[in-house]
């Protein structure tokens, strides 16, 4: 009976160390809605305020880049070249580019992250080179090469441009898998390459359980089942294997 008793307390231990001792919390949101902006930032104050600096961002790793560089800098540029890279400002640029200046007001050393696959890098890649590439340490160009490696893989720097205005459905799914596929890979290393709590918010399909293909978070999981992801709008923490799946 104690050889039991001893073999279950060496189970416990042994799951207990392989349970790091820190978080990382993705968020599902709606993007650019004025409610999502005040619960985002209420979240990260929080995460703030409990020693956490690393933000995570749904969009690729040189944009994320621009958004050191504006918070580095204080170049206004770069915070609206991070947002909207185009020559034309969606409805919400303001909103949103108000939104990133109270984070840093209250949070002056976060740091942003980009883990998805660049969005129309050509039309930023002038100002991306002339103005912050060349800032970077050795490891973060690197990363920025990889970023922009993925999305030449699909043999169009352009990735908005396809992604959005594709129209077959194979042709839409396997971007969308691709997509989810890269989102999962940078989250994965980043994750296992620093000991820092992480949060990041993305938009709902991204951590919902999808049928043609897996989700970023089914990916993640996979390989670190204890990063936990939560459901913004309804406050619903959801645990790797849960049957309820998340409203997309």
């Amino acid at each position: 009976m104690k050889k039991i008793w001893l073999v279950i307390i060496i189970c416990l231990m042994t799951v207990a160390c392989c349970q790091p001792k820190r978080e990382v919390v993705l968020y599902s949101e709606i993007h650019s809605t004025e409610r999502m902006r005040e619960m985002e930032l209420e979240v990260i104050k929080d995460f703030y305020s409990n020693g956490g600096r690393l933000l995570l961002l749904e969009r690729g790793f040189c944009r994320g880049e621009l958004f050191n560089h504006w918070a580095d800098t204080g170049n206004e540029e770069s915070l609206r070249l991070a947002l909207s890279p185009t020559n034309t400002e969606y409805e919400e640029l303001d909103n949103d580019i108000k939104f990133y200046k109270k984070i840093l007001e209250t949070c002056p050393k976060l740091r942003f992250y980009g883990v998805d696959i660049e969005h129309q890098y050509t039309d930023f890649e002038d100002y991306f080179t002339t103005n912050v590439y060349n800032r970077l340490d050795e490891d973060k160009k690197a990363k920025a090469d990889k970023s922009i490696e993925q999305i030449n893989k699909i043999n169009n720097a352009d990735f908005s441009d396809l992604y959005y205005n594709k129209s077959d459905h194979d042709d839409y799914v396997d971007l969308d898998a691709y997509r989810e596929a890269m989102m999962a890979e940078n989250t994965i290393e980043l994750i296992n390459n620093t000991s820092e709590d992480i949060i990041g918010f993305f938009g709902r399909a991204h951590l919902a359980k999808l049928e043609d293909y897996d989700s970023m978070i089914t990916m993640i999981q996979d390989k670190l089942p204890w990063v936990k992801y939560v459901d913004l709008d309804g406050q619903m923490l959801i645990n790797h294997g849960d049957e309820e799946k998340l409203r997309v």
